[in-house]
């Protein structure tokens, strides 16, 4: 049986009521979906490989798997938000923002709330599997990986934020299966298609995804002061001092790993063009997590920081000439080759 506020209490104190549909999409957590785009980033990386205008179908093939990835994991991380918030109702309830929340607030009734998570699950999984057997291998790898996360790792400094990380990499690696990458051990490809992506690219993902996690913590920790434990238990395992040691060492290694992407070293499967004209994305690339910093550390925001990056337009400028530049370098560099130049 829970306790704590009840509904009553909780609207007493300025709560404004929604209707049971909208705080079900409210639990959600529709902001975070941007976060499922990275399923995405092997398509964009891999744009050269597939991309041919004498087979439309094939395109349409690989996009339609590459979206399809990404919906999956969309829901599936609608489903974790939802077991995370059953299980924390508590201690969201004794949070001044996270009371809020749809089931610490009481808008959406507890059964209600595991009857949506299941069903998420399972349409997830079933969309991954449509779409190949081992997609939906990670899919399941990446609710494991939650749930351990939720019940034990995010109890355990370092180990938390790696895990957030870990959960980004099995997101990139999703979106590299779902288009067609091969899996040892499994059928898994589009005829015609050899799609390959560099090992960098995960590495590079994994210590992006650290950055934020660590940006995160840090945000927390100097909002919640002296409250920092109460609020959330693994802040009492942190300081400041040593965040913000570990954010400048994941900075570093972020840019150097991502220089080691886009320079053509002679790796199998690197595809990047062997003149090196990807080095141009590297200045993107730094400023992007410059830019993350000054937001960090001038402005004092992080503590939501998908949505900060979504709102801030300097961030969201750059990371579209990103995109484009990586694409148009590669495309350009495809039929160039075609063409004997």
């Amino acid at each position: 049986m829970m306790t704590g506020p009840s509904e009553q209490q909780v609207s007493a104190e300025g709560r404004r009521s929604r209707s049971l549909l909208g705080a079900l999409l409210s639990a959600l957590r529709p902001r975070q979906a941007p976060k499922n785009g990275l399923v995405l980033v092997p398509l964009i990386f891999s744009v050269n490989i597939w991309f041919a205008v004498d087979d439309v179908s094939g395109m349409a093939e690989i996009l339609v798997r590459g979206v399809g990835a990404a919906l999956a994991f969309t829901l599936l991380s609608s489903a974790i938000y939802l077991v995370n918030d059953l299980v924390d109702v508590e201690r969201d309830r004794a949070h001044p923002v996270k009371r809020n929340r749809a089931i610490a607030s009481g808008d959406l009734p507890v059964a209600l709330a595991r009857i949506a998570a299941l069903a998420a699950m399972l349409l997830a999984l079933a969309i991954s599997f449509l779409i190949s057997g081992p997609l939906m291998l990670v899919a399941v790898g990446y609710l494991v990986l939650n749930f351990v996360y939720t019940f034990k790792l995010k109890h355990v400094a370092i180990l938390d934020v790696m895990s957030v990380a870990t959960g980004f990499v099995l997101r990139a690696y999703a979106g590299y299966v779902a288009i067609g990458g091969p899996v040892p051990g499994f059928e898994n490809g589009v005829p015609g298609v050899d799609i390959d992506v560099s090992p960098w690219f995960y590495i590079m993902t994994a210590l992006g995804a650290l950055l934020i996690a660590l940006g995160k913590r840090r945000a927390e920790l100097k909002t919640a002061g002296d409250a920092a434990a109460r609020q959330r238990g693994i802040l009492g395992d942190y300081t400041t001092e040593f965040i913000d040691a570990l954010i400048m060492s994941t900075a570093t290694l972020a840019i150097f790993t991502y220089a080691l992407y886009a320079i053509d070293l002679g790796d199998m499967g690197a595809n990047v063009p062997a003149d090196n004209t990807m080095m141009v994305t590297i200045p993107m690339v730094a400023y992007g997590i410059y830019r993350y910093l000054y937001l960090l550390y001038v402005k004092g925001e992080g503590e939501a920081p998908e949505i900060i990056l979504l709102r801030d337009r300097p961030s969201l400028i750059n990371g579209f000439l990103w995109l484009a530049t990586a694409s148009a370098i590669l495309l350009v560099h495809t039929i160039g080759t075609a063409n004997g130049n």
